[in-house]
């Protein structure tokens, strides 16, 4: 039994990977897996490859046993994609199911896969959809595996303080639309970010604030 991540190199996965890595050794190394798909532009993929190497060296020198591997997903989809299924916050709802199959062929009877799914995350629209497909897919090859979302009820502000304090935030890598290797600071992601980081630098001031009365 060993545990396995879905990794972009992204704050969510990476906070995930970490917390799992902890518990690892050279003999049940943790599975970390990242996904090159069609709707992940080249410039953007280029950036969490960066990403994940600066964070693997991280990973290897605190001690933790990390095996990457990369697959690359291609859907075939008719019609335009922009009639595909999205979330209301413009994600699109097609990507965990392809995932989630595509990985029943990485893992061991008895692994468990841990997403990187968060409170805000349009994935909670359709989850047991994607956990059925997972469990018929899992039985299919002769596997039983389980599914686990460690961060379902964390909000992102949690997820930025935790990386803060392992000291991993400013290795992670978010933005859709790199321009010249930097963020673009203009996509959902980076809008994103940005309010997240300001409702924490509010939080901290009310906090001290509150310490001083």
């Amino acid at each position: 039994m060993g545990d396995a991540v879905l990794w972009s190199g992204g704050s969510d996965s990476t906070l995930v990977l970490a917390q799992r890595a902890k518990h690892s050794s050279r003999d049940n190394p943790v599975l970390a897996i990242s996904v090159k798909h069609q709707e992940l532009g080249n410039d953007k993929w280029v950036m969490e490859q960066k990403a994940r190497k600066k964070l693997l060296e991280v990973f290897k020198k605190r001690g933790y046993y990390v095996k990457h591997y990369i697959i690359e997903v291609r859907a075939y989809e008719s019609g335009n994609p922009k009639n595909w299924l999205f979330s209301r916050r413009g994600e699109s709802l097609y990507q965990p199911a392809w995932w989630l199959c595509y990985f029943v062929d990485f893992l061991k009877d008895g692994d468990k896969l841990h997403l990187g799914y968060h409170l805000s995350d349009g994935f909670w629209v359709l989850n047991q959809h994607y956990i059925d497909t997972f469990q018929s897919a899992c039985k299919l090859m002769g596997k039983k595996c389980e599914l686990h979302f460690p961060l379902k009820i964390w909000t992102k502000q949690k997820i930025i303080r935790e990386l803060k304090k392992e000291k991993l935030f400013n290795l992670c890598w978010t933005c859709e639309r790199p321009q010249q290797g930097k963020p673009c600071e203009r996509c959902e992601p980076c809008n994103d970010l940005r309010i997240t980081l300001g409702e924490i630098k509010r939080e901290d001031r009310l906090l001290k604030a509150k310490g001083k009365n």
